[in-house]
């Protein structure tokens, strides 16, 4: 199919890509006829921001793919954040601090184990 564009007239090339503003996910389409359907569906080319699926990053933690407010809400209580700029040098050592804590704990807990089975 050729589109004119003022005076250059220019070659659409299929597939093409479209974006819905209230449904997830890109739609395909290989010539005029699914074009116009779709168009009619409310699909446009052009990409739509959506909220999700997004990456979460954590000060510790490799980053995690959340899909839904839920499971955001949950990584958030836990300390992860949008953009792993928001960890600061104080946040990243209160992070290791707190996780060496945690490390020393268990090394605890299991030696105490190890003596009481011993005695």
């Amino acid at each position: 199919m050729v589109v004119n564009i003022g005076q250059v007239k220019m070659k659409k090339e299929w597939p093409l890509f479209l974006y819905h503003d209230k449904l997830d996910g890109v739609r395909r389409v290989n010539n005029d006829a699914e074009e116009t359907e779709a168009v009619r569906e409310g699909w446009r080319p052009g990409y739509r921001h959506q909220a999700y699926p997004k990456m979460m990053y954590h000060v510790i933690h490799e980053p995690k793919t959340v899909n839904n407010e839920d499971e955001e809400l949950v990584l958030r209580e836990s300390g992860w954040e949008d953009t792993p700029v928001a960890f600061t040098e104080t946040k990243i050592l209160q992070a290791k601090i707190a996780e060496t804590e945690l490390t020393l704990k268990e090394l605890k807990k299991k030696k105490s184990a190890v003596a009481e089975g011993s005695a």
